[in-house]
């Protein structure tokens, strides 16, 4: 497998035209890093030209996640498919973390500061496991997703 890597530019593209919500298919490593750097950069600047808490810093937040919420469900989604997982492991890790959350947070609500500060600390498990799986490489052969990206 000659697997061709996906330029920063190349990923943004993809993102937000024929994949725009697209959630069949694979995804690969560089595709999918370079669209969160993408994102993490749009966030920073909207940081650094809107004041943290404004009025314009929140619109243009709201604005931001509101554009990139679908491309990046779907290249989420499709990245776990280019591992072997089914794009219902996303679902399942975000809300396996929120339940612990809940839980800390009902416990630190109860009285117990301790336990509820350490079952919160829990729910970085399924997070950590969710980012090992998107670091992890494509699958050198077509799996039942399709077959391996951007070879050439």
């Amino acid at each position: 497998m000659n697997q061709i890597q996906v330029s920063f530019g190349e990923a943004i593209k993809r993102a937000f035209t024929g994949n725009y919500c697209k959630f069949t298919g694979r995804a690969s490593r560089s595709e999918y890093w370079w669209f969160a750097l993408f994102s993490f950069i749009v966030s920073f600047l909207i940081n650094v030209v809107a004041t943290p808490g404004t009025v314009a810093n929140n619109v243009a937040t709201v604005i931001v996640g509101l554009v990139t919420l679908l491309p990046s469900l779907g290249l989420t989604w499709r990245r776990l498919h280019d591992t072997g997982r089914s794009g219902w492991a996303y679902v399942i890790t975000a809300i396996a973390a929120c339940v612990i959350c809940g839980i800390g947070c009902g416990a630190m609500f109860a009285g117990s500061i301790v336990i509820g500060t350490a079952i919160i600390f829990a729910a970085l498990i399924p997070v950590v496991l969710l980012i090992v799986w998107l670091c992890q490489p494509s699958q050198p052969a077509a799996n039942e997703y399709g077959p391996v990206p951007n070879v050439g």
